[in-house]
């Protein structure tokens, strides 16, 4: 066992995570909300006398002092050991951390405004900026309100990290000094990486990793809001089909007022019609609203038979602390998903306090006061969203084994992820600033293990600056998001065609897009289910040891290989982006580029600046009206040759139920050499190793290479030369359907 002083326990996870888990009556009394699985001793502190205690793993040497409590953590080098943290006056309250402080620090959960008054950002955040550092952090969902999901856990740019364990009201300090202040501290980790992926990987993995969404939540989901009648639910459906707009989740909020009337005057939108019917009956979550689904469970199949992938939205008030309670809320709700609905929108919870609102079921609410406790929502304001989520999470699982989870909340925590649970920004005022803290938002999110954040497309309420161009530019930003979801008060001019038929000439394509990239998103999602890996990455996470990419917030990697710039400047044309070391090509012109440095580049609404890396292969698809459940007979490999080679393995599964868990799962790997000397390169495409149901084991390529990086005279298979179309912008080989290993030279 681990030696224990009377104060705290030092040990071991594993080489790279360090415990020191304190002792009180709480403590010793609850389990913890966040790291719920049984984590082995790794190695073991030893006495040095006096008080004192050691440590050592392959990576990390550590001193523990019992009076004054601190704890010293230093990474083992080839050189000695080196100093990287130190924890001083420990207790369950806190502690004063000391690090270096020029790196960048992140994570931290997302923040959206300083101030939050009924879901609306009423002061600004003081300054825009991914780093962490110079601000403080209220951890306590009940206080920040809505978008602010601040959590105990920060990521530093030099490798490493730092998870405080409660689920308690905490301050972080990170002005002139780095505190700690909360209370019922059970645990604080070191986690080392040695990068900054690597550290936030094993995180998420001591947290929780995410279990894989449906594929269907990689396509575009169209939220609503309030309908007049069955028949504009009819139309709208019914236009995306026959207009070939590709959607996959359809959401269906419940009735917020079901008595008629108009917009209430929210900026450009007022007379839209509003307070009109959701999918339930107002004040209850146990009856359809005849109002809209007169055929209750069978409207619900219709959509499903049109292809959509229904979600059904509610608040859900119950005791998540009761597990009869929380069964009790179960089993009330289980009806919709055997009737059809195929994922849940949790929206609310950012405390045990329920909405005082007509609107809101509560029915499942207990007896007495126990959720009006002040210290009872101490304990439990946080962590209430990720209970719910749980909650419906393990049921569903128990209920429905081979459906996967689709659960979207409106409050996180740590562990949330584990859940299948996502967030939502909360209701904000759409602004073009609103966008950029948007920016931040979404990637602190996953640079604090939520893997599956989203940002409604244009914000929430209307405002005088919501317009077809900054609905466009934030669609493109949309696009490259692990949720790619249009979603607003005035939800109307939200639809694809919502601003006419230029807006929708613009943001269909972009829709295809996402359509198309599915087999690299899939990809990039199964990333994050087995090593903690986010798909949206701050720069400074695929860039470690790039200085510059380390202040740069505008910009973003989707997964490895593409590099994504917004435009969050109204009435821009064009816009800077930084450029890593390497060469880049831009995806609309297939212009080749040089970094590392900063390049400007034409941004026409609707094409923001997007790069793929030179030295990768990005598989691709044909677009269709959904993400299909079976793999595809034809893929497209975007290959970008260049002076050091590449690789991309594919995965993929049934898409649809928990069959990867038992190692249903099939994998292809691509691999681009190197240019040589004389200007040649190969092209390798793997067999497709594994199994599950829908796999394609050959299929057709259509394999597209820049001319901006290469010159190919003529390729071949096997030594036979095959036909090759020499297009103004790219070269163009399509091969007929084959099982792999394939090479390919091009010469």
């Amino acid at each position: 066992m681990a030696t224990e002083t009377a104060k705290f326990t030092v040990r071991a996870l594993d080489a790279n995570v360090v415990a020191l888990e304190c002792s009180n009556e709480y403590t010793r009394s609850k389990p913890s909300f966040m790291v719920t699985d049984p984590v082995e001793t790794h190695a073991e502190a030893e006495s040095s006398g006096a008080g004192q205690w050691t440590l050592r793993t392959e990576t990390l040497f550590v001193e523990a002092q019992e009076s004054p409590p601190r704890l010293r953590i230093y990474r083992t080098t080839e050189k000695g050991d080196d100093l990287v943290c130190e924890l001083n006056d420990l207790s369950p309250e806190g502690a004063s951390v000391d690090i270096d402080r020029g790196f960048a620090l992140y994570g931290l959960g997302g923040r959206s405004a300083e101030k939050v008054v009924r879901g609306r950002g009423v002061e600004p955040l003081k300054s825009i900026q991914l780093d962490r550092r110079g601000d403080v952090y209220r951890i306590h969902h009940r206080e920040t309100g809505q978008g602010n999901n601040n959590m105990p856990w920060v990521l530093a740019s030099q490798g490493f990290g730092l998870f405080f364990d409660s689920s308690f009201p905490m301050t972080i300090d990170l002005r002139d000094r780095f505190a700690v202040e909360g209370k019922n501290i059970r645990t604080f980790y070191f986690i080392n990486g040695p990068t900054t992926a690597e550290a936030l990987g094993r995180f998420v993995k001591l947290t929780g990793l995410p279990p894989m969404h449906p594929a269907w939540a990689l396509g575009y989901e169209q939220s609503s809001r309030t309908w007049m009648n069955p028949g504009e639910l009819d139309f709208v459906t019914t236009y995306f089909r026959e207009k070939h707009i590709p959607c996959d989740g359809f959401v269906l909020l419940s009735t917020y007022g079901g008595d008629g009337g108009v917009g209430n005057g929210r900026g450009i939108h007022e007379g839209y019609l509003d307070l009109y019917q959701g999918w339930n009956v107002k004040g209850t979550y146990g009856t359809y609203n005849p109002n809209l689904l007169p055929n209750g469970g069978a409207d619900i199949q219709k959509l499903r038979d049109q292809g959509f992938h229904p979600i059904v939205h509610g608040y859900w008030p119950a005791d998540y602390s009761d597990p009869e309670a929380t069964e009790k809320v179960w089993q009330d709700q289980k009806y919709l998903a055997e009737d059809g609905f195929e994922g849940w929108w949790l929206d609310g919870t950012e405390s045990v306090r329920v909405h005082q609102n007509s609107y809101i079921s509560t029915e499942h609410l207990p007896e007495g006061e126990k959720l009006e406790m002040e210290e009872f929502q101490d304990e439990y304001d946080n962590v209430w969203a990720v209970l719910r989520a749980k909650a419906f999470y393990e049921k569903q699982r128990r209920d429905f084994p081979q459906r996967r989870v689709y659960i979207l909340n409106r409050a996180v925590f740590p562990g949330a992820q584990k859940y299948a649970a996502g967030v939502n920004q909360g209701d904000y005022w759409v602004s073009w600033e609103l966008m950029k803290i948007q920016t931040i938002w979404l990637l602190n999110m996953q640079m604090s293990g939520i893997m599956f954040p989203e940002t409604d497309i244009a914000g929430h309420w209307a405002s005088e600056e919501l317009d077809q161009e900054i609905f466009i530019r934030w669609a493109f930003m949309g696009t490259f998001g692990p949720l790619m979801r249009s979603h607003g008060h005035a939800w109307r001019c939200r639809l694809p065609w919502g601003f006419g038929p230029e807006n929708e000439a613009r943001f269909v394509p972009l829709i295809r897009l996402r359509s198309a990239m599915f087999p690299y998103n899939y990809t990039l999602l199964s990333q994050a289910n087995q090593q903690g890996i986010p798909m949206m990455r701050a720069m400074a996470m695929e860039f470690p040891d790039d200085l510059q990419a380390r202040e740069v917030w505008d910009q973003f990697m989707w997964g490895p290989n593409m590099l994504v710039a917004p435009v969050y400047q109204k009435g821009a044309t064009e816009r800077q982006v930084y450029l890593p070391e390497g060469s880049w090509v831009h995806y609309w012109t297939l212009e080749s580029f040089s970094g590392p440095g900063t390049v400007t580049v034409d941004a026409p609404l609707g094409r923001d600046p997007l790069f793929l890396k030179a030295g990768s292969i990005v598989p691709m698809r044909q677009w269709s009206d959904t993400i299909p459940t079976e793999a595809d007979d034809r893929l497209v490999l975007l290959a970008s040759p260049a002076k050091q080679e590449g690789s991309f393995t594919l995965y993929d599964d049934d898409r649809q139920t928990y069959g990867y868990e038992e190692g249903e799962s099939s994998q292809q790997t691509f691999r681009i050499s190197a240019i040589g000397d004389s200007g040649s390169f190969d092209l390798d495409i793997g067999a497709v190793e594994g199994d599950h149901d829908g796999v394609k084991k050959a299929r057709e390529y259509r394999i597209e290479i820049p001319r901006s990086l290469a010159t190919v005279g003529n390729a071949s298979v096997s030594g036979q030369e095959v036909p090759i179309e020499s297009l103004p912008d790219r070269y163009v080989l399509e091969l007929d359907s084959r099982e792999g290993p394939v090479r390919i030279e091009f010469r």
